[in-house]
């Protein structure tokens, strides 16, 4: 399904929790440096393709990212994922009202109605967690996440 990609900020988010806490110095220049620092961080560093333009494009999108800190910008990831995946389910949802013809589409379809609905409930676990400094069980289930979506995002 490629009406509308979900993907790219699970990454930006996984980003966070690899970047070791002690590492991250205050940057005293100008508060947007964080988020420039922090994209450049995670589009080098990181095992997974992340774009630094697309990590700049979104955090920059957000006013709070300017003034957050490394926590408050992974935050901002998660909210940004979550709030794509439920307007994914509802752009399915619509899909679904639209009662395709095709029945490999149909049902794709619905799996991965479920599957975007599913993701939601996780991803507004996992900020409970964040906030909790419970990273451990985040990362897990933000990985397991971007795997789930992956065969979703390419059916």
């Amino acid at each position: 399904m490629k009406s509308h990609s979900f993907l790219p900020y699970l990454p930006l988010f996984i980003c966070f929790l690899l970047i070791p806490r002690g590492s991250c110095r205050p940057i005293e220049k100008s508060s947007d440096d964080i988020v420039d620092q922090t994209c450049k961080t995670c589009a080098h560093t990181t095992s997974f393709n992340l774009s630094y333009s697309f990590c700049l494009s979104s955090l920059g999108a957000v006013p709070i990212s300017h003034v957050a800190n490394l926590a408050g910008l992974g935050l901002v990831a998660m909210e940004l994922a979550l709030g794509n995946a439920t307007n994914t389910v509802q752009i399915i949802g619509k899909m679904l009202d639209k009662n395709t013809s095709v029945p490999h589409c149909q049902s794709c379809l619905e799996s991965c109605l479920q599957l975007y609905s599913t993701v939601s409930a996780i991803l507004e676990d996992s900020i409970s967690e964040f906030l909790s400094k419970q990273y451990d069980p985040v990362y897990m289930w933000v990985i397991t996440i971007t795997q789930a979506t992956n065969i979703c995002e390419k059916s």
